[in-house]
């Protein structure tokens, strides 16, 4: 994965997958953890035919995510969904970087 953050576990959940993810501060604290859901239909999108693994997109997520002040300071829990919510042309951008 990327050297910022690690994907610790992976879970299904209803209609969904759920990432424990620890990543490492920007300011020199300790690293901090997140849990990012990945719902099916996100998966989807960003992988026409399931050709990418889960992890690996919610790594890719994830990193765009703390690449974009957009979501300063992240969140304890995160939601795929946001970056189209938030960014015009985050999906084609996500799927760019798989």
């Amino acid at each position: 994965m990327d050297a910022d953050h690690s994907i610790l576990s992976q879970r299904d959940s209803d209609g969904c997958w759920l990432f424990e993810i620890e990543a490492a501060a920007e300011d020199g604290t300790p690293p901090r953890r997140h849990v990012l859901r990945l719902a099916w239909p996100d998966y989807d999108l960003l992988s026409p035919g399931g050709d990418v693994p889960p992890e690996r997109v919610a790594a890719v997520v994830f990193a765009f995510m703390r690449d974009h002040p957009e979501f300063a300071p992240l969140p304890e829990r995160l939601d795929a969904s946001w970056a189209r919510r938030r960014i015009a042309g985050a999906d084609r951008l996500i799927a760019a970087r798989l």
